[in-house]
């Protein structure tokens, strides 16, 4: 039925779905603030739900507290919806911290009578096991003819101290000010994470992701989608298909693999080790050593600080050289192309259709290997 909501979502159309039981095995329930029924209110058309604005609905809001005392991690699954996290203060000396969570259960149906009544039955769990808290709506089996879709919106207050676990599909989430690791998972649907203390392990898709202010190492991977990363204090392991890429401010290294799309680095602090694949890669103001490869994408690698190789295929390479003192050896080699260096080389000539030059800039002492098939090579000095 998940494939089926996904086709519905990407062709626009009127989508149609099965309510899936939601599982809560192992929660302890908790006191909960009891929910409010909202008789045909406007629906939050973030989720991701294709529904006409006129299909009768009814939204059934409610919130749910519980001590955050020896809880060490939250989670959070939801499908239709969106999830917004917030860190809280830190509890006072002596004083429990406590875990808020506000919810919206939307209800999309043949008739508001049928809306309410489902609605109802539904209801959002917050509970405790091992050591972590996780939220889970429960929803009763109906057919797909009678309840055309079931929006969640989530909206949590938690120590900045937990961990964070959030995997979503069709709609948002934004997670802001937790010092505690973060795992999230969320596909057509907008991702925003802010001012992080910890690490960051992310997969999204078929949206766009906007990144910012991870204190230490960041996992991502976004597919069919675009990724704005900037400032991070540690390493970033980058995986990107289909995808733009504008990241900035990586304090550590990157590691990048990235097939059709487009990535830009700059001032990257530990340096570079990737490969692309019909995605041009540039990097500016990449310091540390430097090992790329790329495959029909154009490379642009500036303010090199340490040795450095870069080697494409059937695209074209473009190399600044910084301003080290140790200075500059380049060893460029091409096949099929062409090399374009602004400062003087000396040159083995042409043969068989393979060109080979060297150009000492300063002192010589940065080893430089650039090489390219079926590409011309362009080597600049500030």
């Amino acid at each position: 039925m998940r494939a089926r909501l996904a086709f519905l979502f990407i062709l626009a159309a009127l989508t149609v779905v099965a309510v899936m039981d939601a599982a809560t095995g192992g929660l302890n329930k908790l006191d909960r603030i009891g929910p409010v029924l909202i008789e045909s209110g406007n629906a939050d058309m973030n989720s991701g739900l294709s529904v006409d604005s006129r299909t009768p609905h009814v939204t059934k809001s409610g919130s749910l507290t519980m001590s955050a005392a020896g809880i060490t991690k939250f989670g959070i699954a939801n499908d239709f919806g969106s999830v917004a996290i917030t860190a809280g203060a830190e509890g006072a000396a002596g004083a429990e911290d406590s875990i808020e969570v506000d919810y919206d259960i939307t209800v999309y149906a043949e008739s508001e009578e049928r809306a309410k009544e489902f609605a109802n039955r539904c209801s959002v769990d917050l509970g405790a096991s091992g050591g972590e808290a996780r939220v889970a709506l429960s929803q009763p089996r109906e057919s797909s003819e009678r309840i055309m879709g079931v929006v969640t919106n989530y909206r949590v207050k938690l120590p900045p101290r937990l961990k964070v676990d959030v995997v979503n599909s069709f709609g948002e989430v934004s997670i802001d000010g937790v010092s505690g690791d973060v795992d999230l998972q969320n596909q057509y649907g907008a991702t925003r994470t802010s001012n992080l203390g910890g690490s960051l392990v992310a997969r999204t898709g078929f949206a766009a992701a906007q990144i910012s202010g991870i204190a230490k190492d960041a996992d991502i991977t976004v597919q069919q989608g675009s990724l704005t990363l900037n400032s991070v204090g540690g390493n970033v392991t980058l995986r990107a298909r289909f995808s733009r890429v504008d990241a900035s401010a990586i304090a550590g290294a990157v590691d990048l693999i990235a097939e059709h799309g487009q990535v830009n680095l700059a001032d990257v602090g530990g340096g570079l080790t990737g490969k692309g694949s019909f995605c041009p890669v540039s990097g500016r103001n990449v310091r540390g050593s430097v090992l790329l490869t790329s495959d029909h994408g154009l490379v642009e690698i500036s303010g090199i600080d340490d040795e450095t190789r870069v080697r494409s295929t059937y695209a074209p390479v473009r190399v600044e050289l910084g301003e080290a003192a140790e200075g500059y050896r380049v060893e460029m080699r091409t096949r099929f192309g062409s090399i374009d260096a602004d400062v003087p080389v000396t040159t083995g000539g042409r043969v068989q259709n393979e060109e080979q030059a060297t150009a000492v800039v300063g002192r010589g002492g940065i080893p430089v290997h650039v090489e390219s098939e079926f590409g011309t090579i362009t080597l600049r000095t500030r």
